[in-house]
């Protein structure tokens, strides 16, 4: 295959438009502190749970599958908007974020019971150090040199409380020049004490228990 033909996938939670107004808030209220920085389009903010790099169109199906099993294993849960932060030492910091608060251990269940899914059925899972934050900016150059500090900043929306009742799987590709995510699939996520996730692929033929 080219590879123009491979998807480019990862897996997020996506946010409500109520999350996503604070988060331009906050941005606005930045402005003033910034000189120049890539900032995340509002249509792309999102939660990462897991990059899953380029993928054949093919497996697609298999892949759902095994996230359909993994939501079927985690109960909703509610998380908060923490305070901001940044990566990278000096101008310009690589990523400016916000971090997040409340069920984060929930939120780490989650993200575990996806990883065993999809290496439990073969697929690639990229090991990382993982930090819950969603990405407000990148290659940020900050006025004085410096990011400004977490009690600095008056319109920080920290406590905003949303909840989390499903995740996507979502394709990054580019449309008319500009970064899209564009959902291929959403999970919803409820507890089914029963299930039995396996999938056999039997000469183009899917079984499923449950």
């Amino acid at each position: 295959m080219e590879r123009g033909d491979f998807l480019r996938l990862f897996i997020a939670i996506e946010l409500p438009e109520e999350i996503i107004a604070e988060l331009d808030r906050l941005r606005t209220g930045l402005a003033g502190e910034i000189n120049k920085a890539r900032f995340v389009d509002r249509s792309n903010l999102h939660i990462t749970l897991q990059f899953l790099g380029e993928m054949e169109p093919a497996m697609v199906g298999k892949l759902t599958d095994q996230l359909r099993c993994a939501a079927l294993q985690q109960r909703p849960f509610v998380l908060r908007l923490g305070k901001p932060g940044v990566f990278g030492g000096k101008n310009p910091f690589r990523v400016l974020w916000i971090g997040l608060e409340g069920d984060t251990q929930a939120l780490g269940t989650l993200r575990s019971n996806i990883s065993a899914a999809l290496t439990g059925a073969g697929f690639p899972v990229p090991g990382n150090n993982y930090q819950p934050h969603i990405t407000l900016a990148r290659e940020i150059y900050f006025i004085n040199s410096r990011p400004v500090r977490r009690d600095e900043i008056d319109c920080s929306p920290a406590g905003k409380a949303f909840p989390v009742e499903r995740f996507s799987l979502l394709e990054s590709t580019v449309i008319d020049r500009r970064r899209r995510y564009c959902p291929l699939a959403t999970f919803f996520c409820r507890i089914v004490r029963t299930v039995k996730c396996e999938f056999y692929y039997i000469t183009g033929r899917k079984e499923q228990e449950f």
